[in-house]
């Protein structure tokens, strides 16, 4: 069987998150030329999770193999020991699937697009310098580093996917945005000034886009790619609270400014200078999204 028919298997890691649930739900699990695992970060040392991955490496011969690394600190106030126990399970896990010396899948890291440039002129493209300000933006800038000279090899395909910020998914228990915060918090603490402006989407859109782009630009050992990926949507801090308001579980919820000072890189706003970034994607607005899940 040559490259090209075989069929599409799709490892996704980071199970229970926005991301990986809605990658799984939209790789066509009932299409019987695609196969899929969803493993748990956490719990990827666990008998289970080895044994999955046993699996994966002794069938490596009869699929085309993607594994989605979707998997980390889910915020940029993580502590270091966090961020140095993520980078470290993706290390070992990448150790672990490259052991099969003949095994070539592709790789796409999700990774955060706003953290990692930090402190920027305002807009940012995939060639903008990177600018952390945090172990979480430190940690996912050495992780892309890492993939890409894993790449550098040329055995596997790597995509860096920095993505902008998430409204939030009912369906996803660990991880909480700004926005499902105002949705179900008593009290507010504001880290940044309410005019801060950034871009934000659903976890359904921006997994429609990922999808798209590797069908549009597939991986190829050896290839390396970063995409910028964000929604034609931007808000405040005070807009999403005004909008939220309405749908929120506490009408009288308090909002607790800690900082008054807007700096610049509150304002980070992702473009792209490459061609993927029009993939014709009906990007929904915050309210489009209320109306949906409320």
């Amino acid at each position: 069987m040559s490259e090209t028919e075989k069929p599409h298997r799709f490892i996704v890691i980071g199970k229970g998150g926005g991301f990986s649930q809605e990658i799984v739900r939209q790789i066509h699990p009932n299409d019987s030329k695609n196969a899929s695992y969803n493993l748990s970060m956490r719990e990827i040392n666990s008998r289970d999770s080895q044994n999955q991955i046993s699996t994966i490496l002794t069938t490596q011969d009869q699929f085309n193999d993607t594994i989605f690394w979707c998997s980390g600190s889910s915020s940029n106030r993580s502590n270091i020991s966090d961020c140095n126990k993520d980078e470290t399970k993706l290390r070992e896990f990448m150790d672990t699937i490259l052991s099969s010396s003949n095994y070539t899948p592709n790789v796409c890291y999700l990774s955060s697009g706003g953290t990692v440039y930090g402190k920027s002129a305002g807009v940012v493209s995939e060639i903008s310098p990177l600018n952390p300000q945090s172990a979480y933006a430190e940690m996912k800038i050495r992780s892309e580093e890492f993939l890409l000279r894993v790449a550098s090899s040329g055995r596997i395909g790597v995509c860096i996917f920095r993505i902008a910020n998430v409204y939030g998914s009912a369906h996803s228990s660990n991880r909480m945005s700004f926005v499902q915060a105002a949705l179900t918090k008593p009290e507010i603490s504001l880290t940044v000034n309410s005019l801060s402006r950034k871009q934000y989407g659903t976890y359904q859109d921006y997994s429609s886009f990922i999808l798209k782009y590797l069908d549009k630009f597939p991986l190829i050992p050896g290839s390396k790619l970063t995409q910028n990926v964000y929604s034609e949507h931007s808000y405040s801090i005070s807009e999403i609270l005004e909008v939220t308001h309405p749908y929120g579980a506490f009408k009288d919820r308090q909002v607790i400014r800690e900082l008054e000072s807007l700096t610049e890189y509150e304002n980070v706003h992702l473009t792209s200078v490459n061609s993927g970034a029009n993939l014709n994607i009906r990007w929904r607005s915050l309210e489009d999204y209320l109306r949906t899940v409320h």
